[in-house]
């Protein structure tokens, strides 16, 4: 089953969202025109795009579809196979980034992790071409050498090409994220229905200081660079953000929208979203720490199967049209 990837999130239609220090409406006209869109490329079966610089992209997609486009030259990636699916994109730089399979439902399961080095191709594998493969299920690149790795059978810390089990880990991490924050890393574990969420800390390579998040209806894992950012419903029925720092959990957003489905930002006041009003319906904005602006120029209607990321204000924006499995990648620059 194919994941929609949206790294934006979604306004309200009626700009009916408040951020924490305004509780201001903002008409529908203010946010008209806030991001000037084109298209400036083509590619096949997308899954997910990331900015890693203002000079460079990289696409995930199925079926070995992923390219680097940097300086405008697009390049298709030569993978050493023809049916690689790719979901999940992680990078240090343009020199060194990977791609891997992180859907929780698909078919092949996601045994590798595709990891470039300069050009240079490794390929992490837990494939012995069993039925039950340890399944990848998220991943880091802590450094040049050193990735952390969550398994269907325990963490892995990988460096310098051999493995070692994160000591604490034998339990189900079937749904573990992994994320940093504040120099510090974390496995986000959901419970089976995704309704309640722990998140444990790794010290010295060992799993320690689990926390309960009872309230949390959704964790956004780096989609506001370098935060932790859980979203939760209060007494009044308002949906709020919160960010994860030292102190604790800090609110820095709440609106009358009944959910987000998606959040692409550089701080916690600059940010892209898409989320469902209370009718359902699918709106589309800009937080930039006072208010919310409805973008009504984003040229994809249809959320399905839409990647977003944004850097210095530029948002980069693909989604697959099934009938052809090609995607067009849409750039949008802030006026």
């Amino acid at each position: 089953m194919r994941k929609m990837i949206f790294t934006s999130l979604m306004l309200t239609a009626l700009a009916v969202l408040s951020g924490c220090n305004n509780d201001g409406l903002v008409s529908p006209d203010e946010g008209s025109g806030i991001f000037k869109w084109s298209v400036t490329d083509s590619v096949f079966y997308t899954t997910q795009i990331q900015i890693v610089d203002e000079n460079t992209l990289l696409i995930a997609g199925d079926f070995s579809n992923c390219y680097k486009i940097q300086n405008g030259v697009k390049t298709r990636l030569e993978l050493e196979e023809t049916d690689f699916l790719s979901s999940t994109i992680k990078f240090l730089n343009a020199d060194y980034f990977a791609f891997a399979n992180t859907y929780s439902y698909s078919y092949p399961i996601s045994t590798k992790i595709k990891y470039f080095k300069k050009g240079i191709l490794n390929t992490i594998s837990f494939s012995y071409g069993g039925y039950y493969d340890t399944r990848i299920f998220d991943f880091l690149l802590l450094d040049t050498n050193k990735l952390l790795i969550n398994t269907s059978d325990s963490l892995f810390i990988f460096e310098n090409s051999l493995g070692k089990k994160i000591k604490g880990s034998n339990f189900v991490l079937h749904t573990g994220r992994l994320a940093k924050s504040d120099g510090k890393i974390y496995v986000i574990l959901f419970d089976t229905y995704q309704q309640s969420v722990s998140a444990a800390q790794i010290i010295n390579d060992s799993l320690q200081a689990f926390s309960f998040l009872s309230d949390a209806k959704n964790i956004w894992i780096d989609n506001i660079k370098g935060k932790i950012v859980k979203e939760w419903q209060d007494i009044d029925r308002k949906t709020n953000l919160s960010y994860l720092s030292p102190q604790g959990w800090i609110t820095f957003f709440s609106s009358n929208i009944k959910y987000f489905q998606s959040i692409a930002g550089e701080s916690i006041d600059n940010f892209y979203f898409s989320a469902r009003d209370s009718s359902n319906k699918i709106v589309r904005g800009y937080y930039n720490g006072r208010a919310i602006l409805e973008d009504t120029n984003f040229p994809v209607k249809d959320s399905t199967g839409l990647s977003v990321s944004m850097l210095n204000g530029t948002i980069y924006a693909s989604r697959e049209i099934y009938s052809s499995g090609k995607s067009y990648i849409y750039k949008g620059v802030r006026r």
